[in-house]
């Protein structure tokens, strides 16, 4: 499948007025044939969107953000397209503006928190993930990777991932004769993947399983959160149910003001995974209580 670069397509903030309508023309072309094409596959709405351009910084609110303009546009060829944006810097002004646009909104997770801004997310009403890109084999699998996860569920939203899976390069992720066994290949002297290639396919790492673990870990804390709900509306306030709101809201802050400052791989790491299997234990307590 061609990508709209390969149509002759051009960037759209460089184009005015002819080549803007060839734009849309190109586009509205590779629009429809994308969607036909993933449609043919048994690849719906639902499973795809369209990530226009990574970290765009414009300023919407000095209206300098052309790639709103394209959102507009794709929404106007087909509304059911879902559009998926990275953006930063993010400011309080700006997020529902963004959101107003865009279906999926992935900002930088450590600035949200730092800086207050999970709730304006949560208030625009749209799908919320998080992210990160400082990855590496230095970083802590549990209080770097694992820790996102967690934090992704006590911002209150539902998606997050990292930089990145498979990149040995950065500056080029596909430069040839790069290998994630080798780090002295590579000029920053950090692979960021998390796999390592061999003869018969990707070898994992402790930073992969982690991951894979703290998907779990979320997979309980929603399952608590919903048993919860569920006993509400049975009306149902006894001790057991007490207790299980207080795991709930306790463990995921408990585990990670204990994790706080500890991104890489230091002797601290015992006291995460300590403060880690408290936290865990709590939640799955409380899950196998719920269920007597």
């Amino acid at each position: 499948m061609d990508s709209p670069g390969t149509l002759g397509i051009p960037d759209y903030r460089l184009s005015h007025g002819r080549e803007r309508a060839k734009w849309g023309r190109n586009f509205k072309v590779w629009l429809s044939k994308t969607v036909e094409h993933l449609k043919a596959r048994g690849i719906g709405y639902d499973r795809f969107a369209l990530y226009l351009v990574d970290e765009p910084g414009d300023d919407p609110t000095r209206g300098d953000m052309p790639l709103l303009d394209v959102a507009v546009y794709i929404k106007r060829l087909d509304p059911n397209v879902l559009l998926y944006v990275n953006y930063c810097p993010e400011t309080e002004q700006t997020i529902p503006i963004v959101g107003a646009a865009y279906d999926i909104l992935c900002p930088a997770i450590s600035r949200v928190m730092n800086h207050g801004r999970a709730e304006a997310y949560r208030k625009t009403g749209k799908r919320v993930w998080g992210y990160v890109t400082s990855s590496g084999k230095r970083m802590s699998p549990v209080g770097y990777y694992r820790r996102l996860i967690w934090t992704t569920w006590q911002a209150g939203f539902t998606g997050c991932g990292f930089w990145s899976y498979s990149c040995t390069g950065w500056g080029n992720v596909s430069t040839p004769g790069r290998s994630a066994w080798d780090d002295m290949d590579n000029p920053r002297g950090n692979d960021a993947a998390v796999v390592y290639e061999s003869p018969t396919g990707p070898v994992s790492s402790r930073r992969w399983e982690t991951w894979r673990e703290g998907i779990e870990d979320y997979e309980y804390l929603w399952l608590l959160r919903d048993k919860l709900n569920r006993t509400e509306k049975q009306n149902r306030s006894d001790a057991v149910i007490t207790q299980a709101r207080l795991a709930l809201a306790e463990a995921p802050a408990a585990f990670l003001a204990a994790v706080k400052g500890s991104h890489a791989n230091q002797p601290s790491d015992k006291k995460v995974s300590t403060a880690l299997s408290v936290a865990r234990g709590r939640i799955l307590q409380a899950l196998m209580v719920l269920r007597e």
